[in-house]
């Protein structure tokens, strides 16, 4: 089964309610085509202001992460470097 996942580019909007922060990651662009708010992917809460906004920024940045990791698994194959790293990059 291959896996599949939300294209990016991914953002975060940020909710402070009662002293909690909610950070929704959500796709970039409409979820419809009338527009509105990016299709939900995933919420990040915490009591801590900046750690929730770091994790919820890793999180959104995945597709980007992933491009990158793609990217290095062709120029290591190219550059015939793959093999000598074991099972660390296999797909």
């Amino acid at each position: 089964m291959k896996a599949t996942h939300t294209p990016g580019p991914w953002t975060v909007d940020i909710d402070k309610q009662g002293g909690k922060w909610t950070y929704n990651i959500r796709t970039v662009e409409p979820h419809n085509p009338a527009g509105g708010l990016g299709k939900h992917i995933a919420t990040a809460n915490s009591f801590m202001e900046a750690k929730g906004e770091h994790n919820a920024r890793l999180i959104a940045a995945a597709p980007d992460l992933l491009r990158a990791c793609n990217l290095a698994a062709l120029i290591l194959d190219r550059d015939g470097i793959r093999p000598l790293l074991g099972t660390a990059f296999n797909s």
